[in-house]
């Protein structure tokens, strides 16, 4: 009885109401005017994205040698911030690369 009454109490009998469309178009290019790249794909590849990425691949390794096992791994907040920033600064370069620009 006890589980009627709480099954009866917490159905409802209203549909959800639906979630609020966003009809106005992003203004940024109106804000902003129009962006242009300073340099091209392989640049931003070579000198942005490649190297910041290295701060996250780089944060764990294992490197066998003759003396044994060398495990790397962030460990002071000063490593995490370096994951951090590679993380932030690789997130955002990806969106530079939808700006249209030379490839080469």
């Amino acid at each position: 009885m006890l589980l009627s009454a709480t099954i009866a109490a917490c159905s409802s009998s209203k549909p959800a109401p639906a979630p609020a469309q966003r009809t106005d178009p992003p203004q940024a290019a109106a804000l902003w005017g129009d962006l242009k790249p300073v340099v091209s794909v392989k640049e931003l590849m070579k000198y942005m994205i490649d190297p910041v990425s290295d701060n996250i691949f780089d944060a764990v390794g294992t490197t066998v040698t003759k003396r044994g096992v060398v495990d790397v791994e962030p460990k002071t907040e000063e490593d995490w911030d370096k994951i951090r920033t590679g993380a932030v600064s690789l997130a955002e370069g990806a969106y530079l690369l939808k700006i249209r620009r030379p490839f080469t």
